[in-house]
């Protein structure tokens, strides 16, 4: 009798632990991928206040998957037509001796392709697919309103896309592979 019980108890939690999975409702799927070198910034490391500092990401929809000889086509994979990205904009402060967050104002913020959401929470932005749907692309010019010290943080650069409950989401970490330091640091000064 106490075998028939726990026959039948083990067959209640498998059945019961097949209902709780996730594949029949779709469920959260991550895909995640590394992009290699896809943010250019044109820092020429001394600018005045009123200059313009300029950076790009622009990255293929045909991406290299881990495990698989041919490219993940991340469009037909998510449907996503734009991709979200932030990153963090930091100014030297005497009083702690180290750079701190600046929030950007939206209306320092040029937007030349892709779009724009600066706001109390960071800096996003998105990366748009372009006409010909073979790349996403972003770039933005930052407009520089007062003197110091700065340096953009790409630190945790994540390029991430909406989640859809029908689809997979994706979520591309940037790294940098160039064999020389990348400097994102630089100088404004007053005219």
């Amino acid at each position: 009798m106490k075998k028939l019980i726990l026959v039948a108890l083990l067959g209640f939690v498998f059945m019961f632990s097949g209902c709780m999975s996730r594949d029949d409702d779709g469920g959260y799927k991550e895909i995640r991928l590394q992009l290699e070198d896809a943010l250019v910034l044109e820092n020429e490391k001394n600018y005045t206040v009123g200059d313009i500092i300029y950076f790009e990401l622009k990255f293929s929809r045909y991406l290299k998957e881990e495990g698989y000889d041919t490219l993940l086509d991340i469009y037909e994979t998510t449907g996503a037509e734009e991709f979200y990205y932030s990153y963090d904009l930091e100014k030297h402060s005497e009083f702690s001796n180290s750079f701190v967050r600046v929030v950007l104002d939206p209306s320092n913020v040029t937007v030349v392709k892709g779009k724009s959401n600066t706001s109390y929470n960071g800096n996003v932005h998105t990366a748009l697919l372009n006409k010909t749907s073979d790349l996403y692309e972003s770039r933005l010019g930052i407009k520089l309103v007062e003197a110091g010290d700065f340096r953009f943080n790409f630190d945790y650069l994540n390029i991430s896309g909406n989640y859809e409950y029908d689809r997979p989401s994706l979520r591309i970490q940037h790294l940098f592979t160039t064999g020389e330091a990348v400097d994102f640091e630089f100088t404004v000064t007053e005219q």
